[in-house]
C-alpha cells in the first residue's frame, strides 16, 4: 500500500535544519536562493566579495556571511577553512558566483555586421585577449570545480549531500548576436552572483555576450563532478536559468521588462521572444533549488534543469540577428 503520509509537502520538500552554503549569495539570484533556504529553516552561509553588500543581505534574509572569493584555489581554501571553524558538516552547496567580461573596444566597430565574413573575422581575433578568457574561467569554471572539491570533506558528513551549480542557458545556446549592452544571463557586479546584466559593462560600445563558452564548460564540469563524486554519494545537479530581473537589469514594474526597452533593450527583447513572454520570478529559481536539495529530488543526479520560460527552445544562431527580408515567412 502507498504511504500517503510520505507525500506530505512539508516533509517532501523540507530543507529545515540543513546547513547550506551559497556562493555569490550577496545579491541577484544567489541572494534569492539563500533567502529561500533560510526562510524554510536552513542554516545558510552566503559567500561574496563585497563586504557591505554581504552584510546587508545576511541581515535581510537571516543568513551568516563568509567574505571571500572563488577566483583561485588558494582563495577558495581560505573561505572553506574559515567555514570549518564553525561547521563540521554541510548538506547543500550551491555554486552561484559568476562573472562575465565584455569584448574589447574593437567590438564597437562591428556594428551588427553579423553576416559580413570580414567583420566577423576581425571581431573574433581582435575582440578578445587571454585575460578576458582567464578572468571568466577562473570564476565560472575553476571556481565551481575548486569550491565543490574543497567542500567534499564537509559534504561527506552531511545528510543526503548535494551540490547545485547555477549555470545558464547560454551554455546550450548557439547565439552569435552582437548587442549594444552586454547581457550576461547570470553575471553580477564584482564577481558576486549570477544574475542578468553587468552595469559597468553597459555604455556606448557594442559588445558581445561571450558567456556561452565558459557556461558550456561549467555545465560539463558539473557532469564530471557528478561522476567523480559517486564514491561519496554526493549528488551534483545543474540549473540553467534564463532571464531573471535583478538589480542589474534595472528597476522594472512589468513582468515582460518592456519598461526597460531604453535602458536595457537586449533583456526586454529577449524576454519578448521567449514563449513565456516574461522574465522569471524569484520563486521560480528558488523552487527548483529546494527540489534538488530535499527528499523530493533525492533520486536526481547529473540533472540539467532549464528554468527559462521556454527561451532556450526558441533561440538559435540567428536569434536577434536581422536576416534578409526574403528569408522570413
Amino acid at each position: 500500500m502507498l504511504n500517503l503520509e510520505s507525500f506530505d509537502l512539508s516533509s517532501l520538500f523540507s530543507v529545515e535544519g540543513k546547513t547550506v552554503v551559497v556562493t555569490g549569495g550577496g545579491s541577484g539570484l544567489g541572494k534569492a536562493i539563500a533567502g529561500g533556504f533560510a526562510f524554510n529553516g536552513a542554516r545558510v552561509y552566503i559567500v561574496g566579495r563585497r563586504a557591505q553588500v554581504l552584510e546587508s543581505a545576511a541581515a535581510e534574509i537571516n543568513a551568516l556571511r563568509l567574505a571571500g572569493d572563488v577566483g583561485s584555489k588558494d582563495k577558495v581554501d581560505e573561505v572553506v577553512t574559515a567555514l570549518e571553524k564553525f561547521e563540521d558538516h554541510v548538506d547543500v552547496l550551491i555554486n552561484c558566483a559568476g562573472v562575465n567580461r565584455a569584448w574589447k573596444e574593437e567590438a564597437a566597430k562591428f556594428d551588427n555586421q553579423h553576416n559580413d565574413p570580414d567583420a566577423v573575422e576581425k571581431l573574433l581575433w581582435q575582440g578578445m585577449d587571454d585575460n578576458e578568457f582567464q578572468s571568466t574561467y577562473s570564476i565560472n569554471v575553476n571556481g565551481v570545480y575548486f569550491f565543490s572539491t574543497r567542500m567534499v570533506p564537509l559534504l561527506r558528513k552531511g545528510t543526503a549531500p548535494t551540490v547545485i551549480v547555477i549555470a545558464s542557458i547560454a551554455g546550450l545556446m548557439l547565439q552569435r548576436q552582437v548587442i549594444s549592452s552586454l547581457v550576461a544571463f547570470h553575471a553580477d557586479i564584482e564577481q558576486d552572483s549570477r544574475s542578468v546584466v553587468i552595469p559597468h559593462f553597459q555604455g556606448e560600445l557594442s559588445r558581445v555576450d561571450r558567456i556561452a563558452e565558459d557556461q558550456a564548460a561549467s555545465l560539463h564540469c558539473a557532469s564530471l563532478l557528478a561522476s567523480r563524486f559517486t564514491p561519496f554519494k554526493i549528488r551534483v545537479n545543474t540549473i540553467l536559468p534564463g532571464i531573471f530581473p535583478s538589480e542589474m537589469t534595472g528597476v522594472s514594474a512589468k513582468p515582460d521588462l518592456s519598461d526597460l526597452i531604453e535602458s536595457n533593450p537586449q533583456a526586454a527583447r529577449a524576454v519578448a521572444r521567449s514563449p513565456a513572454g516574461r522574465a522569471g520570478a524569484e520563486t521560480e529559481i528558488v523552487g527548483p533549488c529546494l527540489l534538488l536539495a530535499s527528499a523530493a529530488g533525492g533520486y536526481m543526479n547529473n540533472a540539467r534543469l532549464t528554468v527559462d520560460g521556454g527561451r532556450l527552445m526558441s533561440a538559435g544562431s540567428n536569434d536577434g540577428v536581422r536576416m534578409e527580408d526574403w528569408t522570413y515567412v
